[in-house]
């Protein structure tokens, strides 16, 4: 049987946590450095080679965006060669943060992965061995991760933010009287607002409430409008303790 290596590595990011509000990362360029070290054992003991890594960073990876939050400075693969075994050998990179980044909630991974490069010219086998290239431990994991947090004043002490979301809405019609619009609730059956065919615009009137609660990040709201209501335009308007109030989805009624 092939000799089999066991690979151990670490990844360490500094700073581990920032505060992008504070740091101004909008405004300015903010940096985390990286050091990626690894080690191996073998079985059996007796084999102790020179042996060639070849290892990968990666960051922001696995995520549903469009874009990833941090970009590596430099290549984000390499090699590296392990004089024997228990000798650690690290190396470096850097990291930055792009600036107006959208998901300012979630933790941003950054990885490290290992393989064996697999050339018996790179490793320094006796010659009864030259057949006998190692193969990785299949029950290790080839990949670290460690996380960058980003941390949120809004969010309490806990950095996790708990935000107290309400929605409310209402039917409405829409007027325009000195240039001001002016909605008036439609009349309503059984709870449920009556709208009828006519030249008067029909608003969708969602209000949508924080209080005490923490920070809330990324909201939006699904509105599914019938057939017989078309869509025209949204209003905003801002009040207090709000997240998007007043909010007006304007509708022309019409008969199908």
């Amino acid at each position: 049987a092939k000799p089999v290596v066991s690979l151990s590595s670490s990844l360490q990011i500094t700073p581990n946590q920032i505060d992008i509000k504070k740091k101004r990362c909008s405004e300015r360029t903010c940096y985390f450095a990286g050091q990626a070290c690894f080690t191996y054992m073998s079985h059996p003991a007796s084999f102790n080679p020179k042996l060639m890594l070849n290892y990968t960073f990666e960051a922001d990876f696995g995520q549903k965006r469009s874009r990833p939050r941090v970009i590596l400075q430099g290549s984000s693969q390499g090699k590296l060669e392990l004089s024997a075994q228990r000798k650690q050998i690290c190396t470096r990179m850097k990291l930055q943060l792009l600036r107006e980044i959208v998901d300012k909630l979630r933790s941003i991974p950054v990885s490290v992965t290992v393989s064996l490069w697999n050339s018996t010219e790179t490793a320094s086998l006796s010659s009864d061995q030259s057949n006998m290239y190692p193969v990785l431990n299949i029950y290790q994991q080839s990949t670290t991760v460690t996380e960058i947090t980003l941390m949120n004043q809004g969010c309490g002490s806990d950095n996790i933010c708990q935000s107290n979301l309400q929605l409310h809405y209402k039917f409405c019609s829409k007027m325009t009287q000195n240039d001001r619009n002016i909605f008036k609730s439609l009349v309503r059956d059984e709870g449920v607002a009556v709208i009828t065919p006519s030249d008067e615009e029909i608003a969708l009137e969602i209000t949508v409430t924080n209080r005490n609660g923490d920070d809330a990040h990324q909201c939006h709201s699904v509105i599914k409008l019938p057939d017989t209501v078309r869509y025209s335009s949204v209003l905003f308007s801002v009040a207090e303790n709000s997240i998007t109030p007043f909010s007006h989805v304007c509708c022309v009624p019409y008969m199908a």
